[in-house]
């Protein structure tokens, strides 16, 4: 877990960049997270040392160390070399690791010194590892640019490779200090890097780069998805860094004000509805974010296409894009310059400018578009005192080689490149703006407007001035929930390609997510099993074991439209059917029970559900009978399992204290709990299973005077019970109350509705354990509440209304397991 600049800053790498970005990892909860790791990616080397003899020269045979860029890695002194140590001292003394590149070739995949040094396979590598040792380094992520395959010893692409890396490898275990390694193949389609890697590296590149879209994600993702047999503790598949909060950066065109939902921005390219809008920078103590819901357009300038007199109050101008009705446009600069409110925006003229310098007498000029230029048009080439208009007789092709425009009369003058071509005749609708204009304005002035802008959900909590820069995440928010968890699914490593320092609130909280990086992290090291979800199946499940015996479940919506009516059988994730679970949601946090399937309405497009599933007490089985005066209820149950019947007597005029027996299956029967009604009551029986029970017939015997006995008799695998509670009632609803004593324990409640055959309903997160109704219609039903328990003393409260005639007996049981 850890940062890689190279996504978010390119060879723009630095000592400042690095050490502050450890910084903020320290102080922002990164780091407590779990990302230790801050790794310096391509670009930071200056060449090598490469002193030596004119012959070792001349075959290239020197043994010439790295040299850190000095620019940007500075030495403690002038013609040292100990600029990458100084970074490694500074981030190990906020309790970090530094990580550093280099790549397998003769050069980096930006050009610089490689580690491949020639004939015959000879490297670099012994001494490049012990200067990484020396410097302090922790991490080397190993590129694959510029390999010369011909020169390499090995019968096959991946011998080769293995060749290579396999002296990596060795070079740094010889130096005694503990260095990660990752073989970077670049997800070479020639290679298999994934079955040699694993002997010599801790994590191997499975992808060809990431970039910050969807699609590169679900590429990635779905490449990686099939490897999992490959990856295990210790041994990593790296589909390549994590693009959360990465994306394109722009500046304010408008200051911005709290409680403001509307942003301006020079530039709206790469933003994406849903996606985060940060503003601010952490050197301004300003950062903040939202989300987006709209993008509009983005400030702009563009020229007037006519000369606009005083009083005018609409203006012929070569684009809209920037203005919108109630914006502001100003036109003109500096002394000259007049600012009014937009009322309406109509159409833009038809514009171009020369491809190409034009002398005078010419009757052919080139133009970089044709677009909408028609025989017979006017064009005023040129403004200003330059300025001259001709009527086209003739349209050709664009481009400074193109047939461009044919005009007559000849020009007069001669003009530059990229000088201005208006078409006269369309000079389309304009803007138009209240006051109008005091001054006259020529053709050509600058007209520029804010345009619409990115709106957020939430308005900002802060002020931010006029060209203060902006980010705009490449992916949704959904979307980077759904590629941090599916990297932790896969047991990916967690390395962040964003700016840190400047990162937004949202996107930082995706990174610290605590019970997703627990599934990461998680100590068994399983990759997630594919259930469903392919290249052509966009409805992926995939599940995950757990060290604790817990399981992660990951429902991934790939496709552009809701996944609806989503149902994921517990048997086909290899969970017990027959059991309950506590499903977790890892982003809302919500906990429910889920039995026999996972079931939603909907997955929205490119969204996961990601759930922890913990299993609860399992439900072996579960039976029911009636009687007069005594009931015997059949069960068939593993050895170890907690019996436990719950029994109900209807005697209306009972003499209440007389407790009922249980006996049979040559169990060891204990009252639990009983609670007397008005006209009937209820009681709880525990046992513990010995040994297996095959139809062992279970008795409920009473003196209840000819009325009914009942017994709902289940079988748990579970440690035994904590609280009980029981109530009963008289053709009313029973409310019984628990509180729990331990934490993580399963609340079951049971009942029965006398002389009321009902489908028995059960609310949300719970489930319905048992139903059954007898000759008489009564119906006996065993169900869970929500669970499991945060907590010892959580209090449990069921109140059933189902329609009854007759008394009705509820009992509550803490299932402990």
């Amino acid at each position: 877990m850890g940062f890689n600049d190279w996504n978010a800053f390119g060879c723009n790498v630095s000592a400042s960049l690095i050490e502050q970005t450890a910084l903020a990892m320290h102080n922002n909860g990164m780091q407590a997270a779990g990302y230790n790791y801050v790794n310096i990616d391509d670009c930071w080397m200056n060449g090598r040392n490469v002193s030596g003899s004119a012959a070792k020269l001349a075959a290239g045979r020197v043994n010439g160390h790295l040299i850190a860029d000095p620019t940007f890695f500075p030495p403690s002194a002038p013609g040292l070399n100990d600029g990458i140590k100084i970074v490694a001292d500074y981030v190990h003394s906020l309790g970090m690791k530094l990580g550093i590149y280099e790549d397998t070739g003769t050069a980096t995949c930006q050009g610089l010194a490689g580690t491949y040094q020639g004939p015959n396979g000879a490297t670099y590598d012994t001494v490049d590892a012990q200067d990484f040792a020396s410097w302090g380094v922790d991490y080397l992520k190993d590129d694959w640019c510029n390999v010369p395959l011909g020169d390499v010893p090995g019968a096959t692409r991946d011998d080769k490779a293995a060749y290579l890396y396999t002296q990596m490898s060795q070079a740094l275990k010889a130096t005694g200090r503990p260095i990660v390694f990752e073989s970077a193949t670049l997800g070479d389609t020639g290679l298999k890097t994934y079955t040699w890697a694993p002997a010599i590296s801790n994590l191997w590149r499975t992808t060809s780069d990431i970039s910050a879209s969807f699609s590169s994600m679900l590429r990635n993702f779905t490449t990686n998805s099939a490897l999992a047999a490959y990856a295990g503790p210790g041994h990593w598949n790296d589909p390549d860094m994590l693009e959360i909060g990465t994306g394109s950066s722009t500046t304010l065109a408008g200051a911005v004000a709290p409680g403001d939902t509307n942003v301006k921005v020079n530039s709206v390219s790469g933003a994406v509805v849903g996606g985060v809008l940060r503003i601010g920078t952490a050197a301004a103590g300003d950062v903040e974010g939202g989300v987006i819901t709209s993008v509009g357009t983005a400030a702009g300038s563009t020229t007037l296409l006519a000369a606009a007199a005083a009083g005018d109050n609409n203006v012929k101008v070569g684009s809209v894009g920037a203005f919108a009705a109630g914006q502001q446009i100003t036109i003109d600069t500096g002394a000259n310059a007049q600012t009014a409110t937009i009322t309406s925006v109509g159409t833009a003229g038809t514009s171009t400018t020369l491809a190409a310098a034009t002398a005078a007498g010419a009757t052919t000029i080139p133009v970089a578009s044709v677009a909408n230029l028609a025989v017979g048009d006017t064009l005023a080439v040129d403004n200003g005192a330059n300025a001259e208009t001709v009527t086209i007789t003739a349209v050709g092709t664009a481009g400074a080689t193109g047939t461009g425009v044919t005009v007559s009369p000849a020009l007069t003058l001669a003009h530059a490149n990229r000088a201005a071509v208006n078409d006269a005749s369309q000079p389309g609708t304009g803007v138009s703006f209240a006051p109008p204009l005091t001054a006259a304005h020529p053709a050509g002035t600058t007209a520029a407007g804010a345009g619409t802008g990115i709106t957020i959900s939430a308005p900002l909590a802060k002020s931010h001035p006029i060209g203060e820069s902006a980010g705009k995440s490449g992916l949704t928010l959904a979307e980077s929930q759904t590629e941090f968890g599916l990297w932790a699914m896969e047991a990916a490593p967690l390395i962040a390609g964003t700016d840190i320092v400047n990162i937004a609130p949202q996107n930082l909280a995706v990174y610290n997510n605590a019970g997703v990086v627990a599934i990461d992290q998680d100590p068994l090291g399983a990759q997630a099993t594919v259930v469903t979800g392919s290249s052509t199946n966009p409805d992926w499940t995939l599940t995950k074991p757990l060290a604790n015996g817990d399981t992660a479940v990951a429902l991934f919506n790939a496709g552009s439209t809701p996944w609806t009516n989503v149902s994921a059988s517990l048997a086909s994730l290899g969970l017990d059917p027959t059991r309950a679970y506590a499903a977790t949601d890892q982003w809302s946090h919500d906990t429910t029970t889920v039995a026999g399937a996972i079931t939603l309405d909907s997955i929205p497009a490119h969204g996961t559900v990601l759930l922890r599933l913990a299993p609860g007490p399992r439900v072996d089985a579960s039976a029911s009978a009636l009687g007069r005066d005594s009931a015997h209820a059949r069960l068939t149950a593993p050895a170890g399992d907690l019996i436990v019947a719950y029994v109900a007597a209807d005697s209306p005029d009972r003499a209440h204290g007389q407790t009922t027996k249980v006996t049979g299956g040559g169990l060891d029967w204990r009252l639990a709990g009983r609670a007397n009604g008005v006209h009937g009551d209820a009681e709880v029986w525990t046992a513990k299973a010995a040994s297996d029970l095959n139809n062992a017939v279970i008795n409920v015997t009473g003196n209840v005077r000819g009325y009914n006995e009942s017994v709902t008799v289940t079988a748990y695998r579970a440690s035994g019970i904590g609280a009980v509670t029981t109530a009963s009632s008289s053709k009313g609803a029973p409310t019984a109350s628990l509180k729990t004593t331990a934490a993580n324990s399963w609340v079951f409640a049971s009942g029965d509705d006398w002389l009321a055959s009902v489908d028995r309903t059960v609310g949300a997160g719970q489930t319905l354990v048992h139903q059954a109704t007898d000759s008489v219609g009564d119906t006996y039903w065993v169900q869970s509440t929500t669970g499991p328990t945060s907590a010892s003393g959580t209090r449990v409260t069921i109140n059933d209304t189902a329609p009854r005639k007759d008394p009705y007996n509820l009992v509550l049981v803490e299932i402990l397991w």
